[in-house]
């Protein structure tokens, strides 16, 4: 388990695999205060009032659909009372609209402070020695082009898996599998880093060399639960 990218650490790592994937959301950055805000607004408008650290705890680590099942369909907070969102791509298209805002509005100095530790040095090493790392989210692309330009890191990534549709998504192994045989590199050549249950599932069953379970805290003191909302 690691709590930071350190090249030191890695070196062995980085001699003996030629390929890095990464999936996204809790393991580059921590956005899932992005995540858990859009939600907050999206319900706020439906005059549903929730706390954001029960938000995060209850879909840390979910994907929109599973969110928009719980939420929407199963009224796990109540039911709720909205004209704007009447189905699955409703409500991702209203919450993409929104978290693009937080981000947007978020200076990049602060923004900074999201990633994960030696994540960028790590990445310019790697493209450095010409080694290949892929992203592999369950995001939605959008989102996933956001984040990676807002840290510019986008140019760092030789591809970029996002959530995909009408196909398996993690905890399947597909999108790790898929990943790999677009950049043309090999499973036991490959290391990949997770953070959630899922990811730990689809990438322990890719059949890659080895899987880095990471697990790190936020250490920011940028308050985005200030952030102004325009209207949507």
């Amino acid at each position: 388990m690691m709590d930071k990218l350190d090249k030191k650490a890695l070196e062995k790592d980085l001699k003996d695999h030629d390929s890095f994937l990464f999936d996204m959301d809790g393991t580059i950055i921590q956005s899932e205060p992005f995540h858990a805000l859009a939600l907050q607004n999206i319900l706020r408008a439906a005059d549903l009032n929730i706390e954001l650290s029960i938000l995060e705890k209850d879909f840390t680590g979910l994907p929109d659909p599973d969110v928009y099942q719980k939420v929407f369909k199963e009224n796990c907070y109540g039911p709720i009372l909205t004209n704007k969102i009447s189905s699955e791509n409703d409500f991702i298209n209203q919450k993409n609209k929104v978290i693009s805002e937080i981000i947007e509005n978020i200076p990049f100095t602060e923004f900074q402070k999201f990633l994960i530790p030696g994540l960028i040095d790590f990445l310019k090493g790697a493209k450095k020695n010409k080694l290949f790392c892929g992203l592999v989210s369950a995001s939605e692309e959008p989102i996933i082009y956001l984040i990676l330009k807002k840290a510019k890191i986008l140019d760092l990534f030789d591809i970029i898996t996002p959530r995909l549709k009408d196909k398996p998504n993690k905890p399947d192994p597909f999108p790790y599998l898929l990943t790999m045989a677009r950049l043309g590199v090999s499973p036991k050549k490959t290391i990949i880093f997770e953070d959630s249950e899922s990811g730990l599932k689809a990438a322990n069953s890719s059949g890659v060399s080895k899987v880095i379970q990471i697990k790190w805290k936020l250490k920011n003191d940028y308050d985005i639960s200030n952030h102004k909302f325009m209207d949507h």
